[in-house]
């Protein structure tokens, strides 16, 4: 359990945990990470027909007409129905996704 996560009974967690979903974990190098900017999605998504959008800090920004900081990452939306569109065409970094 993360410290931010909060306290649930045993009972409650039961199934709950990655190994009963059929999930495997994997720990990413954090130091590795170079998050992508609003251009860098957009060139990789150009030939998806399913619409998406930039979510989160990026918007703001993009709306403002500026970066006023520095972003760690990189929050994109997809409908639910059209997400395999969207998963399809990026890389596979070491983790897997779920529908």
């Amino acid at each position: 359990m993360t410290p931010n996560e909060p306290e649930h009974p045993p009972e409650a967690r039961k199934g709950n945990d990655a190994e009963t979903q059929g999930v495997i974990p994997f720990e990413p190098d954090v130091t590795a990470w170079e998050a992508w900017r609003p251009e860098e999605v957009a060139r990789r998504l150009a030939g998806v027909r399913a619409p998406w959008y930039v979510a989160g800090g990026w918007a703001i920004d993009l709306f403002l007409g500026e970066e006023h900081r520095e972003h760690d990452d990189l929050e994109i939306a997809v409908p639910q129905s059209r997400f395999a569109e969207v998963v399809a065409v990026l890389p596979i970094v070491g983790h897997a996704c779920s529908l």
